[in-house]
């Protein structure tokens, strides 16, 4: 009979664990990082195979076209799988479920994440700016602002950046998230339902704004200067950050090799992101590449970006008890990778 009970306890914790992901709690687990290597061990190690995940439409999928990973590992026999996500909740689900070890996706549910105990943290940084979100309206819409959302109809993708968007949006306005109907989509269906004028309006974030513009599906009213810079963390496992120290390292070396190949070969980064997208390079290239960051650095704005996302996580209850910001990340593999 104990032994019923303990495996009905088992099952119901993985029930919890998978439905608490995005902006709910996530069952805790041991997600304490060292930040000096004590066993030398470590150094060496090796893992068979390194899982990455990625929102669609970023430098990751530039480093996998071009076989810049492969590069790195395949003298060590390290196998590399890919896998893209259109949003960021889903990723913190295969982190929790043990199905990735590094990926690159936006700040708020990877902040939800380690601040519930999931057991990732932040390592470098894949993009960042004030012009990586923006609020875009139905083209013919008489929307002119931030304002004008009062009684309108907005969709947004919960539990990502492009929700904590909305409330600034709408607090700059004075509006509260009460004055607007929100509308929870993907960020895909966001672009189908305002090319067919089922929301009046949406917040977005990179490439999904860009690939808005370029079907005519929407227009776009403002970006986020003076509220927001986006941060987009480079986020592994804290299991894996422990027992692979240095492969984080080369990891983190590889991406910025991506970063500098992309802004060296402009052209053929567009080519790359138009195909995943499909929409027209020359679209891509003035509205993703030709805005992109350099390098994987977690700058100050990126740190205090970070934190805005936390005050507003925290004041929204979506994280329920105070955690300290300045552990979700960690610069000193950028430090021994030379990027910092």
């Amino acid at each position: 009979m104990k032994r019923i009970i303990s495996l009905v306890l088992v099952t119901i914790l993985g029930i919890v664990l998978f439905s608490g992901c995005g902006t709910n709690e996530i069952v805790a687990k041991d997600s304490k990082v060292s930040r000096q290597t004590k066993e030398t061990s470590n150094s060496a190690a090796k893992p068979e195979v390194i899982r990455i995940g990625s929102i669609i439409g970023t430098i990751s999928t530039i480093a996998k076209e071009q076989g810049f990973f492969e590069e790195e590992f395949n003298k060590d026999g390290i196998k590399v799988e890919y896998q893209s996500f259109t949003s960021g909740p889903p990723i913190t689900e295969a982190f929790i479920s043990n199905k990735l070890d590094i990926a690159t996706y936006g700040d708020q549910p990877a902040i939800v994440a380690a601040a519930n105990g999931a057991g990732v943290k932040a390592v470098g940084s894949f993009t960042g700016g004030y012009d990586k979100l923006a609020l875009v309206a139905q083209i013919d819409s008489d929307i002119k602002s931030p304002k004008d959302l009062k009684g309108k109809k907005v969709g947004i993708t919960v539990g990502t950046v492009v929700q904590h968007m909305l409330y600034l949006y709408l607090d700059s306005a004075g509006l509260k998230p009460e004055d607007v109907s929100i509308v929870n989509l993907q960020p895909n269906d966001l672009i189908t339902a305002l090319a067919a004028k089922n929301i009046d309006a949406a917040v977005t974030v990179e490439p999904f704004t860009t690939v808005i513009l370029a079907k005519k599906a929407g227009k776009q009213i403002s970006d986020s200067t003076g509220l927001k810079y986006m941060a987009g963390p480079i986020v592994a496992s804290n299991d894996f950050i422990t027992k692979y120290p240095e492969i984080i390292n080369r990891l983190l070396k590889a991406y910025d090799k991506a970063k500098k190949w992309e802004e060296q070969n402009k052209d053929k980064a567009s080519e790359i992101l138009a195909k995943e997208l499909n929409i027209p390079k020359e679209v891509v290239l003035a509205g993703i590449i030709s805005k992109d960051t350099d390098n994987v650095k977690i700058t100050e704005d990126v740190s205090k970006a970070f934190e805005q996302t936390y005050q507003f996580l925290r004041s929204s209850n979506f994280i329920k008890k105070d955690y300290d910001i300045k552990s979700f990340y960690d610069v000193q593999f950028l430090k021994a990778a030379g990027l910092q």
